[in-house]
């Protein structure tokens, strides 16, 4: 979120396209990154907490972004083990070279990935086993039909236990009652 002049907070959608546009995401990117690890190192209340970082493609196209961040997570003494970072699942198969090389620096100090709006495309299925992440988050499109659509279901279904054998924890997107989320459960998300 983005606090405006007025003090309201504006949505991703409101101003995520313009920075896209003239390329300010990996500015973006930085300061989130470097406002959450400020806030942490003067917090003792957050030792075991477990954070999550979105990362927008032309921050992962930047070899330096992944070094960055570890070297954030060291100066400020934070565990590389707290933080999970966000690659939406069309980004990391549209940059597949470039998330194989961010998602090994960042596992291999620690860090976990997620692979978000994953089975919307239904294209990286083929390219999980290149790309070593620990959570798939399955698309909201699909999680919120589940209840009531025996394709989502299915769908759903069939993602996590992909997931599964491949050693990959999912979650699903969007869950807000109770009966998504024994449904999901049920499914194995």
């Amino acid at each position: 979120r983005m606090q405006s002049a007025d003090g309201a907070l504006l949505s991703p959608d409101k101003f995520l396209d313009a920075a896209e546009r003239y390329e300010l995401l990996p500015a973006l990117d930085r300061w989130v990154l470097c406002t959450m690890v400020e806030e942490l190192k003067t917090s003792s209340s957050f030792a075991t907490e477990f954070f999550t970082v979105n990362v927008s493609a032309q921050s992962l196209a930047n070899d330096n972004y992944a070094r960055f961040a570890l070297e954030q997570f060291a100066q400020a003494g934070l565990s590389a083990s707290q933080f999970c970072f966000e690659l939406k699942e069309s980004m990391a198969v549209t940059h597949l070279r470039d998330a194989e090389h961010f998602i090994r620096e960042l596992t291999s100090a620690g860090c976990k990935i997620v692979l978000d709006d994953f089975g919307y495309g239904l294209s990286s299925l083929a390219h999980l086993k290149r790309l070593p992440v620990q959570y798939l988050k399955i698309d909201g499109r699909f999680v919120r039909r589940v209840l009531d659509d025996r394709i989502a279901e299915s769908i759903v279904s069939g993602l996590a236990k992909a997931a599964q054998t491949l050693g990959v924890n999912t979650i699903g997107e969007h869950v807000e009652s109770g009966p998504f989320a024994e449904r999901l459960r049920e499914l194995g998300v």
